[in-house]
């Protein structure tokens, strides 16, 4: 599942704005595996491209933090806060 998703948000991104919003909001349960997708599609973004998460349940973000990716990521309580935050 981590491969598809990493070669579905690669063909989503490819042509893509300067920033990407991933809403992870419907997602109970992540592992290393999906982690490890989230990584790997950010990587891809050529630079001056970012990667931003919405709407992290409360056992996804306690993998984020409990892994230090919180650091890694722009993490905000839903897409509407992440949409409307100023990117700078």
């Amino acid at each position: 599942m981590a491969i598809q998703f990493k070669e579905d948000m690669r063909l989503q991104t490819e042509a893509g704005p300067d920033r990407v919003i991933l809403d992870l909001s419907q997602v109970d349960f992540i592992d290393s595996s999906g982690l490890g997708a989230i990584v790997a599609v950010m990587k891809q973004l050529d630079d001056g491209r970012r990667l931003d998460l919405a709407g992290l349940t409360p056992s996804v973000s306690k993998v984020f933090r409990l892994t230090r990716m919180d650091t890694v990521f722009k993490l905000f309580p839903s897409l509407q806060d992440a949409t409307a935050a100023e990117v700078g």
